[in-house]
Order: C-alpha cells, then structure tokens, then sequence
C-alpha cells in the first residue's frame, strides 16, 4: 500500500510538473506533494478522489507558474499521456506474458517492477515534452492567443474528465481484460483527438509568431533603406558642394602664383592644399565615376545599400569596381532579403580585403538568358578558408562571436528557392555568387 501510494504520487508529479515552462521552488513541490501523497493514500476508499487529485495540481500550477494557460495545457496533455501509457503497458502483459491487474495487486515483485518501468517512461516522456515547451514557449504566448489556448484547455479538461470517470469505475467494479482494452482504445482516441488538436494549434502559433517577427523586422530594414536612401541623397548634394568649394579655393590660392621671397606661411599653404585637400577632391570624383552603374538598376533600397557601402569601401583605400553593363529592371527577389544578405556579404568583403596590401572589390550584376548573377569578389589574405564552417554561426576570422552574419544570409536564402547561392576562393579573392532565376508565375508571363 505504501509503496502504491509512492509510485502514483512521483509519477504523477513528474507528469504534472516536468512540462511546465518554468522551474517551480522546492518550497512549494515538497508540500503539495505530501497533500497528493494523502490523497493517494485514501484513493482506494473514496469516491472520485482522482478528481480531486487532478484539479489540485490545475489549480497549483494556475496559482503559482506565470505562463499559466500554456502549463496547464502542456499538464493536462501530460496526464492523458500517462492514462494512456499506463492502458498500452497493461494490455502489453496481458497479450505477451498474460499478466492481468489482479496478478499485479496480488504479487508485490511483478507490481514494484511495474510501477518502476511506468515511473521511468512517463519522467522522460513529460521532461522531452518539458524541453520542448521551455524552447518555444517560454517566452510566452500573444494575448491574441488566448481564445483559442483557452478552447484547448477545455478540450483537454473533458477528456480529462471523461478519463477519470473512466478510472474510477474500473476500480469500482474491478479491471477486466476486456474493459482494459476497451479503456486502451478508448483513451487512445482521445488522446489521438488531443494531440493533433494541440499539434495543430502549436503550428499555427510558431507560424504566426514568426510571420509576425518577419514583418517587424522587414519594417525595420525598409525604415533603414528609406534613411540610407535619404542620407544618400544628403551625400550626393555634399560632394558636389564640396567640389565646387574645392575648384574655387584652387583658383584663389593659384591665381597669382607667389613669389619666391613670399610669406612661408603662404606657400606652406599651398603645398598643404595640394598634398591633403585637393586629393580628397578627386577621390569623391573617382567615387562618382565608379559607382555610375548604379543608375541601371531599378532597386532604389539595393541601390542605397551598394551607393553606402561601396562609397565607404572607397574611403578606405579599396579598389572598388562596380560592374553593371545594361539596366536591371527587374530582380526575381524579396527585396528587402537581398538588401540584407548583399548587407552581410559587402560588410565582410570590406572587412577582408582592409586586411590587404592591395586590396579590392568588385561588385558585378551579370545578366544572363535564364537568370541574373551577382557576383561580390573582394582580396583576402586566407589562402585556404573553411568553406563547411564559415556558415555555422559559430566560424569568424575575426575572433569568438563574430561569425553569426554569413549565417543569417544562409538562413535567408534558405526561404528562397530561386536563388542559388555559391562560395569560391582562388588567388586570394574571396567570391560569393548569388543566380537568382525567375519565379514560376514570372515565366508564364
């Protein structure tokens, strides 16, 4: 009896508290324990006891857990796991060894062995449904959410119900192999019904939580392109301000040339303009001149992102040549995932080729009669580089927790099945080539 007592009581703990979301304090489990320990205790001499057992633990983890719709579901889910392991076990002796429930109330050795099999399944069944529950809810669910959560748990709770009744007039009027087949069947179909119901709901959830994090992180990017663009256009204006001031200040100061007994402070003048200011100048026309290609594609928020980042590039003494023979009207892509994957693959072209005695950067667009290709090829100093590694989250060159940007340009062009993406290196110039072909619809066009 005390042993029976035992076993139902850390079975069903662990079944109720292994898929919560969230740890609960010791100081709490240990002496709802001991309450469950009482309750099993008197369960064989009164009435619907298992009732009472069941909407304890409900009411304890609505109570004390803050992820309370979510636990209780993952609980009661549990719980029906359990009925229904508990019928498959039985069924299982008695078809394979012929092992009925009366054999086992009868013979303590074979019941300890039971109960010790049962406790062992259902700990590691509920703690695997508790890892899963702690890595994709424990944040939290939406309150758009909480209607059909709620529809969930009352599903759950009439089963749970319908189980307990169940239960308790197998034990009101004795276990039969035919009424535990039938309570196998029965349970089992429930229980199919649950989890596909709670299946599909899961799905639906991570699905509209992912599309909502997409969207919000795709307003973010275009709020960004829309400044890039703006801070272009601020950029353009300057440079051409700029060069005019430079023009007018070359012909003040080499006008009237100096003579040869002037003011040094004159002629340190001049050669300071000629060695640091007048070079500047024809860098920001050499940056105009490169980047003229621009004009053929139609992307305004690519073309900001190439007008930003190759300027930059310009800046730090890069070669950098942009390669783009005919207008690009149209490109086979979600925007605003090819601004942030060409974002990732410019910013590390950059990074490696700084590295260089004579670095540089090409950015090609090459259209092709199936396809378009982008081609971003910079100097590096690697002879040899981990092509298997330098997608895994993990690999940078740089140093530890660098290495997450190629990763997140391999996840995104994984939600695109037109585009194919290709890596080389040869020579010390690092190449990274996207084919973007049309879509399905695009060709019936």
């Amino acid at each position: 009896m005390i042993l029976d007592v035992l076993f139902n009581a850390l079975t069903f703990s662990s079944v109720f508290f292994n898929p919560l979301t969230e740890k609960i304090k010791m100081r709490y489990t240990v002496p709802f324990s001991i309450f469950i320990m009482v309750l099993c205790f008197f369960q064989y001499d009164f009435f619907f006891l298992t009732f009472i057992g069941i909407a304890s633990y409900i009411l304890f983890i609505a109570f004390i857990t803050k992820n309370k719709l979510i636990n209780c579901v993952s609980a009661l889910f549990c719980y029906m796991l359990s009925v229904v392991s508990n019928n498959l076990m039985l069924v299982f002796l008695q078809a394979c060894f012929h092992i009925d429930v009366q054999y086992l109330f009868q013979h303590p050795a074979p019941r300890i062995c039971f109960y010790i099999v049962y406790f062992i399944l259902m700990f590691l069944m509920s703690y695997s449904i508790g890892i899963y529950m702690k890595k994709h809810f424990a944040a939290g669910i939406h309150k758009q959410y909480k209607k059909t959560i709620v529809l969930v748990l009352l599903e759950l709770v009439l089963c749970s119900v319908v189980l307990c009744f169940n239960i308790e007039f197998g034990q009101l009027y004795d276990y039969s192999p035919k009424a535990i087949f039938f309570n196998c069947i029965l349970f089992f179909i429930y229980f199919l019904m649950s989890t596909l119901l709670l299946l599909h709901v899961v799905r639906v959830i991570r699905q509209n939580i992912l599309m909502e994090q997409k969207e919000a992180e795709d307003a973010l990017l275009k709020s960004y392109m829309d400044n890039l663009e703006q801070n272009a256009g601020k950029l353009r204006k300057f440079k051409h301000d700029y060069l005019n001031i430079l023009i007018t200040l070359d012909e003040l100061i080499h006008t009237d040339p100096l003579a040869p007994d002037a003011d040094q402070k004159h002629r340190d003048l001049i050669e300071y303009f000629d060695t640091y200011i007048k070079p500047t100048g024809q860098s920001i026309e050499a940056v105009d001149t490169r980047l003229t290609g621009l004009s053929h594609l139609n992307s305004s928020s690519l073309k900001s992102l190439l007008a930003a980042k190759l300027n930059y590039a310009v800046l730090c003494n890069i070669d950098v040549r942009l390669e783009i023979a005919e207008p690009i009207s149209q490109i086979s892509a979600d925007p605003l995932i090819l601004a942030r994957v060409m974002g990732v693959f410019l910013d590390n072209a950059i990074e490696a080729a700084e590295e260089c005695e004579a670095p540089h950067l090409t950015v090609a667009f090459i259209s092709l009669e199936d396809s378009l290709q982008i081609i971003v090829a910079n100097s590096c100093v690697e002879t040899a580089i981990p092509m298997a590694q330098i997608y895994s989250g993990s690999y940078s060159t740089k140093g530890e927790g660098r290495g997450s940007g190629l990763y997140n340009a391999k996840e995104l062009l994984g939600t695109c099945k037109n585009i194919v993406h290709t890596t080389g290196l040869e020579n010390h110039t690092f190449t990274q080539t996207l084919r973007i072909y049309p879509m399905p619809e695009e060709k019936r066009r």
